[in-house]
């Protein structure tokens, strides 16, 4: 099995110069100062409540923040506020099974038009999350959990958030605020008339304010993205403009980089970003494992094969699969397979149950379940089995993305395309954008609507917190109510559930530890997801670039304002 790679070509100067208009790159001058980034992904959209793509979130932070965040040690920040509500300065309560957290605004906390930031805005993304029309991505706001309220203290600047049961994680649990001054008009014009957040498409495409240290000021579509220097942040800035060009080729990326077109690259798949580098001198790369995973997901609602309800058959392609030549062949060797959910965060259970490639042991697990070649022809078929007729071939439909960036999971989807074909099983094997794929359930997405077996997919948990989002909920089906519901495997466990409260709303951290221990075993033993390879972020960057800190978490662009680069 051989890596499909990326060729990189110098080009020359006239396809250089093309590449340049038709990207919306500037030629770089003394003034203004621009920082010029060519990237392989283009958002839906620039609000992340309401998109569940998480290059929605990416773009989101470039404009705005949180009241506190994580630096790039994964330690706590305060960012629009001096302090962080704790325990110890009184700014965290628990009493009468709910926590309570109070925080204070700083007054130099502005918005990009100089409106200060108020506890009106911590209410507003409240109220959208549950007025039962804005169709919001739930786990993007306090990471999920049951909020009660989200009233203003003695001042304006006073914010005060009561959890709906105790709540153990208060720096993970944060709200993203929204300008209320400018967004209460157009969202209350909207329920009148019976739509809701999501329907502001100017908004969500070309939010007017922010409070980063860069404010959104133009987009063309497939072309480039443009945010100018926040006037009123109340911290330096080096840079005058933030570019970002869309390539819908990494091959052209990579030349505008070789040849001093961009400052920094993102999306540029991890090893090609590592060739690069090595081939062209003017260039470093920046990696860092933030959770990100390629998984393999089984459909197991009735929208799926039913073959895939067996836990033996779901055990044997398991068993069929050798991860570690995925990331030996694929990723020549720089990756990890993750072991469980919680891999590479202080929660792993050294103790979850591993099983291992063994191609054999998956054939009599097969035969034990009714599926077998009789035959000869290299495919297995039904014998015996429940609800099919004897003979019946087992087919079964893959997918993954199709976009300009998704290289690495169209790799892995060939190279578990080839392991599932040799081990004798009929795969149709298909791609499509991300936003085809998780469009929402009344929009027609194909994973929302269950229209696969299994999807390579791409999942980025995060190595910060025990309370990681519970993708598998039962609340999380895609349904008509449930629109933007993201358990695309159609399970539902109550018993998961359970546990997976405890990690969000148990004080004892010991208890905590016992609930994600079990839930790593019962996924382990259920399998209905498989955990493919471990991915770290890799951000090209020129050698000019410097002081170039990315936060963990959400604050990805906390320091954004001290990005600099050398004359």
């Amino acid at each position: 099995m051989k890596r499909r790679s990326t060729p990189f070509m110098i080009v020359g100067l006239l396809s250089l110069v093309f590449m340049l208009i038709a990207g919306g790159l500037q030629a770089q001058d003394a003034s203004p100062r621009v920082l010029r980034i060519a990237s392989l992904v283009e958002p839906p959209g620039l609000v992340g409540y309401v998109a569940l793509s998480g290059a929605a979130m990416y773009f989101n932070e470039i404009y705005n923040q949180p009241p506190w965040g994580l630096d790039n040690t994964a330690q706590p920040i305060p960012i629009l506020v001096e302090a962080i509500p704790s325990l110890d300065n009184g700014g965290v309560v628990n009493a009468d099974g709910k926590t309570t957290v109070s925080f204070t605004l700083a007054d130099w906390a502005v918005w990009s038009d100089g409106e200060p930031i108020t506890a009106a805005d911590f209410i507003l993304p409240f109220e959208m999350m549950n007025d039962g029309v804005s169709v919001m991505i739930q786990n993007r706001f306090a990471n999920g959990a049951a909020v009660e309220s989200v009233t203003q203290g003695a001042t304006d600047k006073d914010v005060v958030v009561t959890f709906a049961g105790p709540q153990p994680d208060i720096i993970n649990t944060w709200i993203m605020p929204l300008p209320d001054h400018v967004l209460r008009p157009m969202y209350e014009a909207a329920l009148a008339e019976g739509r809701g957040f999501d329907t502001l498409t100017d908004w969500v495409r070309s939010p007017s304010v922010g409070n980063n240290a860069f404010v959104f000021a133009e987009w063309v579509s497939a072309s480039f993205m443009r945010f100018t220097r926040n006037e009123n942040y109340w911290k330096d800035i080096f840079f005058d403009e933030m570019n970002i060009a869309f390539y819908p080729d990494p091959t052209v990326l990579a030349q505008t980089l070789a040849t001093g077109g961009a400052d920094m690259a993102a999306g540029l798949p991890l090893l090609d970003s590592l060739e690069f580098a090595a081939q062209v001198p003017t260039v470093n790369v920046q990696t860092n494992f933030t959770g990100t995973r390629i998984e393999l997901q089984l459909n197991l609602a009735e929208t799926g094969h039913p073959a895939l309800q067996d836990p033996r058959v779901r055990q044997a392609l398991l068993m069929a699969i050798d991860r570690q030549s995925l990331t030996d062949d694929l990723f020549n060797g720089v990756t990890h397979v993750p072991r469980s959910y919680w891999d590479g965060t202080p929660w792993f259970n050294p103790d979850t149950p591993q099983i291992a490639y063994d191609l054999e042991g998956a054939l009599a697990l097969m035969r034990e379940a009714g599926w077998y070649d009789d035959d000869g022809d290299g495919i297995m078929e039904a014998h015996g089995v429940e609800g099919f007729e004897d003979g019946t071939p087992l087919q079964l439909r893959s997918n993954t993305y199709s976009d300009s960036w998704s290289g690495p999971y169209r790799n892995t989807q060939l190279a578990l395309v080839d392991m599932l074909t040799e081990f004798g099983i009929d795969i149709e094997m298909s791609e499509q954008p991300y936003d085809t794929l998780q469009a929402p359930f009344t929009e027609g997405g194909i994973l929302p609507n269950g229209q696969f077996d299994i999807h390579v997919a791409g999942w980025g948990v995060g190595i910060t917190k025990i309370n990681q989002p519970n993708q598998w909920a039962c609340a999380e089906v895609p349904s008509e109510t449930v629109p933007a519901g993201i358990n695309f495997n159609g399970v539902c466990y109550p018993e998961m559930d359970e546990q997976w409260a405890v990690l969000a709303n148990e004080l004892d951290p010991a208890v905590r530890q016992e609930a994600v221990n079990w839930i790593q075993n019962f996924m382990a033993e259920e399998n209905f997801v498989y955990f493919l390879v471990g991915l770290p972020d890799a951000v090209v960057l020129s050698n000019q670039l410097e002081n170039i800190v990315y936060g963990q978490g959400n604050t990805r662009f906390y320091k954004a304002n001290e990005w600099s680069r050398s004359e």
